[in-house]
């Protein structure tokens, strides 16, 4: 059953995630002014800033860049606390304040950009920032988009799958899908209605209904669901970059218009360093470890008979067989990875060997804490 399509990516790179919170105050109002930032928030009241409210933003950021060899591996090991400390600084300007004193027009995209511009040093890649849990904005060095998140219940199974496997049966899903429209730079003031007008028509199509009766979705895998939801709205009217589909918290894909990307979830759980004696200090414990959570994804044409990238059971099994080398063991001691930088390589490494058209590698080793390998082409 496994679909290996003939894949060349030769060159990767190796970024850093971290992530850190902001809890601050805010008024999107057109007639909202900047007042002395010597006075508290307290202070500046309706008419000076109508609408003023509140959210817990969460930034996202990328940093990093391509790793050509271990010297360059080594030098962006030792550069990370320079950029926490960063990160923090600017974390710590922002917190508990109101952004207005910041930034004019306080907008998910503008605070987006104005924590990318911030960070331009240290070799920012992207800012993936949330102000609910519903919604967001997602900005790179190219583009900057919108995204939000709806939910609808359905059922459906595949046709196509070998006898006996169980998405053969009738089954549903809590489905979430985000939505990722593109804003343009000269005008990104937020547009709370714009993607929720966008999915309203598609909810009232698949909303507690089941999808293999839908026309265009006879074989609903989370694939071929992607880009029909993106054809709908985008054929519609609607300016639609990207769609993600969740069957469950831990696997989904993506359709940009022309490209699909899996993904599947799992977690390992590994010590790292070693016990050392020294006679003067006595036993120095430098042993400690981790659960890394781990996010593969799989970019490759969809297989025409059974409308996915690969099976997501496929990608479980290939992953386990190299995480059984990994999980419940001592990474230093039996395979001599010294950081987490140095197993993300490594996994990365030895999933490409397998011959599953991996396109990116997420190793967290606390939310949103992390390394990220990307492939290219």
């Amino acid at each position: 059953m496994v679909r290996y399509p003939n894949v060349n990516r030769s060159d990767s790179t190796c970024a850093r995630r971290a992530t850190f919170r902001l809890n601050a105050a805010r008024s999107l109002a057109a007639n909202s002014t900047t007042i002395n930032t010597t006075d508290t928030i307290s202070k500046r009241d309706q008419s000076t800033h109508p609408n003023l409210h509140g959210h817990t933003f969460v930034a996202t950021v990328l940093l990093g860049s391509a790793l050509e060899n271990t010297t360059e591996l080594q030098q962006n090991v030792l550069n990370y606390p320079e950029r926490i400390d960063a990160i923090a600084e600017l974390q710590s300007r922002l917190d508990h304040t109101l952004l207005n004193d910041f930034i004019d027009h306080p907008s998910d995209a503008n605070i987006a950009n104005y924590i990318f511009d911030a960070l331009s040093h240290l070799d920012v890649q992207s800012v993936h920032l949330t102000s609910a849990p519903d919604r967001g904005v997602y900005r790179n060095t190219e583009s900057l988009s919108a995204w939000q998140t709806f939910q609808f219940e359905a059922a459906h199974q595949l046709p196509n799958v070998p006898d006996g496997h169980k998405c053969g049966r009738m089954h549903g899903h809590s489905f979430y899908a985000n939505i990722f429209t593109p804003l343009n730079f000269d005008n990104i003031a937020n547009h709370p209605n714009l993607l929720d007008n966008a999915w309203q028509p598609i909810k009232a199509r698949v909303n507690y209904k089941c999808l293999n009766d839908i026309a265009g979705l006879e074989n609903p895998t989370s694939e071929n669901l992607a880009s029909w939801i993106w054809h709908q709205t985008n054929t519609s009217g609607w300016d639609i970059s990207r769609v993600e589909v969740l069957e469950t918290p831990t696997a989904g894909c993506s359709f940009t218009g022309n490209i699909h990307t899996a993904w599947k979830d799992f977690s390992i759980d590994c010590a790292l360093g070693k016990k050392t004696s020294n006679s003067a200090k006595g036993t120095t414990d430098t042993l400690f470890g981790h659960t890394y959570h781990v996010r593969a994804h799989i970019e490759c044409e969809l297989d025409p008979l059974y409308g996915w990238t690969m099976d997501f059971a496929d990608i479980k099994n290939v992953f386990q067989k190299v995480a059984n080398q990994l999980d419940h063991y001592n990474i230093s001691e039996t395979l001599g990875l010294s950081d987490n930088t140095a197993l993300a390589n490594y996994l990365a490494t030895a999933l490409r060997e397998t011959g599953i058209p991996l396109c990116k590698l997420d190793v967290d080793h606390n939310p949103g804490q992390g390394i990220v390998v990307k492939f290219t082409r």
